[in-house]
């Protein structure tokens, strides 16, 4: 039993070390979830509900084409550098095409965002968000309307 339990502590301890070493190598990588989020800042309003962003892209794109309505959902890499890069759609409504290489150039040609952070250091963080024209660029705008 005593060297069943010898064992084991040897391969727990293996393999700390092991991940310690694996998560030195992978600073580079792509974090989805990190200690601070990414941060978008747009007249005056720091993103922690994506109301930044939905008032910067609706001051940069027109009205979507009629027929063209529903959410649209965009994924970006926010480096540490704080750039914005590999901007994809994720989902788009049908018949939107058009309008969504609009948004994606919209979002490539934002300003600089907050960095997120990983144990202090800036990450290279994977960020989604949804985007829909028509709901209100801020919060409470639409409060009291029935």
């Amino acid at each position: 039993m005593k060297q069943i339990i010898n064992k084991l502590l040897l391969m727990v301890a293996i393999l700390i070390t092991t991940g310690q070493i694996f998560a030195q190598e992978v600073e580079s990588d792509i974090i989805i979830v990190v200690e601070e989020s990414p941060q978008f800042h747009y007249k005056g309003i720091t993103d922690d509900t994506g109301q930044a962003i939905k008032l910067y892209l609706k001051d940069h794109l027109n009205a979507p084409p009629a027929g063209c309505i529903g959410k649209f959902y965009v994924t970006l890499v926010v480096q540490a550098d704080s750039t914005v890069s590999d901007v994809r759609m994720l989902r788009a409504p049908a018949n939107c095409d058009e309008y969504g290489d609009q948004i994606l150039q919209a979002v490539r040609n934002m300003p600089k965002w907050t960095p997120g952070k990983q144990r202090g250091k800036a990450v290279r963080v994977q960020y989604n968000f949804p985007f829909d024209y028509n709901a209100p660029a801020e919060a409470g705008k639409e409060k009291g309307k029935k």
